[in-house]
């Protein structure tokens, strides 16, 4: 008979930071603000006056790079923490990957803070891969 006990399918941390994957993914795509770009010409006044001047995340930027793709990096980077051993001998420094990820997801979210929901979801992304390497690694 084999009496080795059942693991969980996956526990409480790896079900965070892979919702706080999810949910920063997504938050980077939906609206992050709402601002028209300057015109010269009535008519180029009129005509952006009728579009929707919506900005995700891949449209802003710091620098020369996109805020999304920052955020998505630091999100796969995160999660990427658990295909590695929680015990292993390198666990402090996976444990502070795995946190500074949701923390530069959460800084970043902040940065270009607006009541959208690209934002609000990024930071609560971002929150749920901290706790998620704060549960994960706090045994070790």
């Amino acid at each position: 008979m084999n009496y080795l006990p059942k693991r969980k399918f996956m526990s409480n941390s790896e079900w965070s930071t892979l919702l706080g994957l999810g949910l920063t993914v997504l938050g980077c795509s939906l609206k992050w603000s709402t601002a028209p770009p300057d015109s010269l010409s009535s008519i180029g006044a009129y005509y952006l006056s009728k579009k929707d001047h919506t900005r995700n995340a891949f449209d802003l930027s710091v620098g020369r790079v996109s805020v999304g793709w920052l955020i998505v990096i630091a999100a796969i980077i995160s999660a990427a923490m658990l295909m590695l051993d929680a015990y292993g001998p390198h666990r402090i420094a996976q444990r502070n990957a795995h946190i500074t990820g949701g923390v530069v997801i959460v800084a970043l979210s902040i940065l270009y803070f607006a009541l959208q929901f690209g934002v609000l979801f990024a930071i609560l992304g971002g929150a749920l891969i901290v706790y998620g390497g704060l549960d994960r690694y706090r045994l070790s």
